[in-house]
């Protein structure tokens, strides 16, 4: 019979757990930024709405804008916007920017040169 003992370092994973949030929060600021570009903007108050907020114990972050007509801008990209603002902001955020994965990867390879 073989026995083996294993002690995690507590550092090594709290680093690590702090790494994924940060990734996670990261990419969610990054997302938020690029669907402020394409917001529709008339005096602002959509676009100054936009936030993020993460759950660390679930491990998700979540990208939204708190407006009474976030809804009904969003959902109707055949409305006309100024300046090559649009509905349908934030999905089209999302599926543009293949680029948060790299925010998200760089912050997660941080934490992993902790040790």
């Amino acid at each position: 019979m073989i026995r083996a003992t294993v002690k995690f370092n507590k550092q090594v994973i709290a680093k690590l757990q702090q790494s994924e949030i940060q990734a996670i929060q990261d990419g969610c600021e990054y997302i938020l930024q690029e669907a402020n570009k394409l917001v529709p903007l008339d005096e602002g108050t959509l676009q100054r709405s936009g936030n993020t907020s993460i759950d660390s114990s679930k491990k998700t972050g979540s990208i939204y804008y708190d407006t009474k007509y976030t809804i009904r801008l969003h959902e109707n990209p055949q409305y006309t916007f100024q300046k090559g603002r649009q509905g349908k902001w934030l999905e089209t955020t999302i599926r543009a920017n293949k680029r948060v994965l790299d925010i998200i990867r760089k912050k997660l390879q941080e934490g992993f040169r902790w040790f």
